[in-house]
């Protein structure tokens, strides 16, 4: 207590009395940090607090050190805050003091605390990120990777898109995979068993693709000899580069790296292999595909209905073909004096030769037989039709005569067109009856009659053809004609028209006229 007195006898005075208490300095007692262990792992939060005894019921504040440096911002008792350590392992010591506002009054910083900072493991995983699917064999193995280790033994936990898998604990995971059209993402937790420091990878992700399916459909073909093929086998899938190479019975095919293979000229049995390849993952798949050859068909026989033949008559051609791919049809291909007969593809048909003047009467039928299989085709064979002309036939005579009974007619029949060798017999026809005159000359009489009387001569070749034809003859009997003008006079130079009348039943005739006795040509 202090108090205060004039110090001059006899003056007027006033004191006072102040009381200071004086207390003693703050104390913290102990720095606590939480987790409580020495060492933590790094990327740990931590929570750091100050513990003190002394009565504060006055406002304070804190001052917190972190190895050594002031913490700018942190005031109260306790804080938080993520510790790290980077490579190595990394001390945190923290002190912390204790300021009275009111009095100013400083603890004194003699207490600390220290935890150390174990640097994480940090973690990758190693392996194929594409593989084949195959149900026999492990196709998926993956190796966990510690970087910068603090310690040489580890537990891990591989996980499948984040589901961990039962039984995998070591640095190493393989198993059989199916395929998937999406990946399979894989993380894998590593622990050190010393410091119970943990790290997680990145995902990896690992494409499990499927073999590819090649196939051949039919998966075997036969042919003749020296047929060639284009063999071109069917995919699962078309949207991955796959590679692919040929052999012929176990032999590698030098340049055959293409889906498509165009064989050489076969004859003998052959297997085709073709194998595909998933560069990516190495996939593979294989199919094989059987050629068997055949000998060719063969035409053993070509007939005609005849071997000679009257020209526009029919023939019937035929040919039998044998031989080839079994059950196969046969295709026949025919030719006429080398022309192609197009649309005659049967084993028979019936033709109609015809020669003109300057034609050789000799026609010759080729043919050879296919089938629709690569390399079937016959040698062709042919054989020949001998064609006669038919007799050309010209009827000479009157074509008009006249008489009232018993008119006279004189016919001729003029014949060519008749080969070296060839005999004719001949027939006179009247009105389609048989007159028995074999002979090119034929005569007689005809009774008067309002229409024609019709001859018909017949020529009949000694190799089977036959030429007819008809000659029309009008018997009349006299006429009495009537001449009419268009004037009875006209002036010179103006046109006259005459007009010859006869009666009705007169019929073919012809008509001359004459001026002043002179035949107007």
């Amino acid at each position: 207590q202090y108090g205060a007195a004039p110090g001059e006898p006899n003056t007027c005075y006033a004191d006072t009395t102040i009381n200071v208490t004086v207390k003693a300095l703050p104390k913290i007692d102990n720095i606590a940090i939480v987790p409580g262990n020495d060492s933590i792992c790094s990327g740990t939060q931590v929570t750091v607090t100050a513990e003190y005894s002394t009565d504060l019921s006055a406002p304070v504040t804190f001052g917190w050190y972190r190895n050594g440096a002031l913490m700018h911002g942190v005031n109260g008792a306790s804080f938080n805050e993520v510790l790290t350590s980077e490579g190595l392992v990394t001390n945190y010591i923290y002190t912390a003091t204790i300021m009275q506002d009111a009095s100013g009054c400083v603890s004194r910083s003699n207490v600390a605390d220290t935890v150390s900072v174990i640097p994480q493991p940090t973690i990758s995983i190693q392996g194929d990120p594409v593989v084949c699917a195959d149900a026999s064999t492990t196709n998926v193995t993956l190796t966990a990777h510690v970087n910068d280790p603090s310690s040489a033994s580890y537990t891990y936990e591989w996980r499948l898109f984040n589901e961990t898998l039962s039984g995998f604990t070591g640095n190493t995971y393989s198993a059989v995979v199916a395929a998937s059209e999406d990946p399979y993402v894989y993380t894998v937790v590593a622990t050190d068993n010393t410091t119970g420091c943990s790290a997680t990878s990145e995902p990896f992700e690992v494409t499990v693709n499927a073999a590819p399916i090649v196939t051949f459909n039919p998966i075997d073909t036969i042919i003749c000899q020296g047929g060639v093929l284009t063999l071109t086998p069917t995919l699962d899938r078309y949207d991955r580069n796959y590679t692919y190479s040929w052999s012929v019975n176990g032999t590698p095919i030098a340049g055959a790296t293409a889906l498509t293979y165009t064989t050489p000229e076969m004859f003998s049995e052959q297997r085709f292999i073709i194998n595909v390849t998933d560069p990516a993952s190495s996939c593979k798949g294989a199919a094989e595909f059987k050629v068997s050859s055949e000998n060719d068909p063969a035409i053993t026989s070509i007939s005609l209905s005849t071997d000679t033949i009257c020209n526009g008559a029919q023939v019937e051609v035929a040919a039998v073909a044998t031989g080839g791919v079994p059950n196969v049809p046969y295709t026949y291909t025919w030719y006429k004096n080398g022309a192609l007969l197009n649309g005659v593809t049967d084993s028979s048909f019936t033709d109609t030769p015809v020669i003109s003047e300057n034609d050789n009467n000799m026609v010759t039928y080729q043919v050879f037989a296919t089938q629709n299989v690569s390399g079937c085709q016959s040698a062709s064979i042919s054989d020949t039709v001998q064609v006669y002309p038919n007799p050309t036939i010209t009827i000479t005579g009157d074509p008009l005569i006249c008489g009232n009974h018993a008119a006279e007619f004189s016919l001729d029949a003029n014949i060519s067109d008749v080969p070296d060798g060839v005999t004719l017999t001949y027939d006179w026809r009247l009105d389609n009856v048989s007159k028995n005159v074999n002979n090119t000359h034929y005569e007689g009489t005809l009774e008067q009659r309002d229409y024609p009387y019709e001859f018909t001569f017949v020529a009949n070749s000694s190799v089977g053809c036959s030429t007819t034809e008809s000659y029309l003859v009008y018997v009349n009997d006299s006429i009495e004609v009537a001449i009419l003008a268009t004037s009875d006079s006209v002036c010179p130079g103006q046109p006259v028209t005459l007009t010859a009348n006869v009666p009705a039943n007169f019929s073919a005739l012809a008509y001359r006229w004459y001026a002043n006795g002179i035949e107007i040509p």
